[in-house]
């Protein structure tokens, strides 16, 4: 991070301001690819509930608005949804040159994101292939790329930073456990008891409580602190926001909306993935609510989507066509009629 912000301070002759703002602004651009995904995805009702989410969420503008690492990664985040989604639709070059170039500025910063990504990526080309008419079918073709994306995404990237590599996560978690119990501050939590016997199995029996912290922590009776206050209401209204959507939701529709949705199922794989691994490696919730920035935009778009069922608004439609020509064909219009 120091060679990037002094890469930056380059062209921006040493002003931290400067450095700031540019990194803000490149950081605005990166959310708004991502919010161009699930906009050319989604009906346009729910185009304004979409925006909010992937661009106003407070937390997400904050830490990315700054010379922080998680504003880099945010950089990084908006080109890799962007090339993946057009290479499914067929513009692979652009596609495969905006996925490299973002999988390569995330790399530099916070690496472990790419393991969530290429998870959930593996889910996404499954659900987009395995779509046929107005279900979701079984296809062992489909089935193999999509795990052939995931596994061995998760087996280069183990190679690339073999710090993030599968069988150092057991280490790699209670290593951060054991370092926030012996050094503790305001704020501190502890998930586990005696962290540096933690196995695999004991932190996966976690995993349903390290996804709640990642979401939903702090509480708003935990904002001990003006900052820890603030950022407390809005994890409480993602709270409130999903018990609403459990409560007035059925499963049923909750799980047809999801499922019909390639977009979605990557959007509930990332955020399931990446929170577990931030709630079992954090151990401040202060810090907590930058680590988990990346999965923010995903999950409260999730919940806009699945909020608009509770309203009655018609079902999004199954994967967009791909035309031969690369480009999504364009939608129809509703002609006029002269009065």
């Amino acid at each position: 991070m120091s060679a990037i912000a002094g890469f930056i301070a380059f062209f921006t002759s040493g002003s931290v301001y400067a450095s700031c703002m540019l990194l803000g602004v490149s950081a605005f651009f990166a959310k708004l690819c991502v919010y161009e995904v699930f906009r050319q995805t989604y009906p346009k009702p729910l185009h304004r509930r979409l925006l909010l989410a992937n661009m106003l969420v407070p937390s997400v503008v904050f830490w990315s608005s700054g010379l922080l690492k998680e504003a880099v990664a945010i950089v990084g985040l908006g080109p890799v949804m962007l090339g993946l989604h057009r290479m499914l639709r067929g513009r692979w070059l652009s596609g495969f040159v905006l996925l490299a170039v973002g999988a390569t500025i995330i790399g530099l910063v916070k690496a472990y994101i790419l393991f969530a990504f290429v998870v959930a990526a593996g889910a996404w080309i499954y659900v987009d292939r395995a779509w046929k008419g107005s279900g979701l079918r079984i296809r062992p073709l489909h089935l193999l790329i999509g795990l052939g994306v995931a596994v061995g995404g998760l087996v280069l990237l183990g190679r690339l930073f073999p710090q993030y590599a599968l069988e150092a996560l057991a280490e790699q978690a209670a290593y951060h456990q054991d370092i926030g119990q012996r050094v503790r501050g305001g704020s501190t939590y502890t998930l586990l008891g005696d962290a540096s016997e933690a196995s695999v199995a004991v932190q996966l029996l976690y995993a349903p409580l390290a996804l709640f912290t990642s979401l939903f922590r702090p509480l708003i009776f935990e904002g001990t602190n003006p900052q820890l206050f603030v950022n407390a209401l809005e994890t409480t209204a993602l709270l409130l926001a999903t018990g609403w959507v459990l409560w007035k939701v059925r499963l049923r529709v909750i799980y047809a909306t999801i499922v019909q949705s390639p977009l979605a199922v990557f959007a509930l794989v990332f955020v399931v993935t990446f929170g577990v691994a931030v709630g079992l490696t954090s151990t401040n919730l202060g810090t907590l609510s930058r680590y988990r920035v990346p999965l923010v935009p995903f999950f409260a778009s999730l919940l806009m989507v699945l909020l608009s069922k509770q309203e009655g608004r018609p079902p999004e439609p199954g994967p967009l066509p791909r035309a031969r020509s690369g480009r999504l064909p364009a939608p129809a219009r509703t002609p006029r009629v002269a009065l």
